[in-house]
């Protein structure tokens, strides 16, 4: 499993999760995360990220006596940001996507943030045929997860949770 922290987070910030997996047989695998310039330590959630994905997963295959042909990945508010990015990319490993509080979730299309993440993943939709599970508060739109009618979906919502408490540090 691949796990991407959010914007402003660290690769620790969802640590308790990460373990409880390990606990129970999975092999997690994140990273930092950080954009390649070096000009900060915010994560990147873009193509640098991507790319530390990629090499994640390589470095995994080559170096773990592991079956590496189902690949999940969980992913928190920019994290979950890559994983759409990630999973709308063609040939990519990954068997099935959590996202934890995308912030889209909230917000239409017509909302510019998301200019990055969510033309990609429409103009993917029919390609996208993995398992996805949204996580959110009670008032998310699921717009995105709405328009991926290729893919197995699973909507959570909960009641008196705030977009940190989606993390094991929040």
């Amino acid at each position: 499993i691949l796990y991407h922290a959010g914007y402003g987070s660290s690769f620790e910030d969802n640590a308790v999760l990460c373990e409880y997996l390990a606990s129970h047989g999975y092999i997690v695998a994140g990273s930092a995360f950080l954009d390649g310039t070096g000009e900060s330590f915010n994560i990147d959630a873009e193509l640098d990220s991507e790319a530390d994905l990629r090499h994640l997963i390589r470095v995994a295959c080559e170096s773990l006596p592991v079956d590496w042909s189902r690949i999940g990945m969980v992913g928190h508010s920019g994290g979950a940001h890559t994983a759409v990015r990630f999973m709308s990319r063609l040939g990519t490993p990954l068997d099935a996507v959590v996202l934890l509080d995308t912030t889209q979730d909230y917000h239409s299309f017509a909302d510019t943030r998301w200019n990055d993440m969510v033309p990609l993943a429409l103009d993917s939709a029919d390609e996208i045929t993995i398992p996805l599970l949204f996580a959110a508060r009670q008032h998310a739109l699921f717009r995105l997860g709405d328009s991926l009618l290729a893919a197995p979906r699973t909507y959570l919502t909960f009641r008196d949770l705030e977009h940190n408490s989606f993390i094991s540090q929040g």
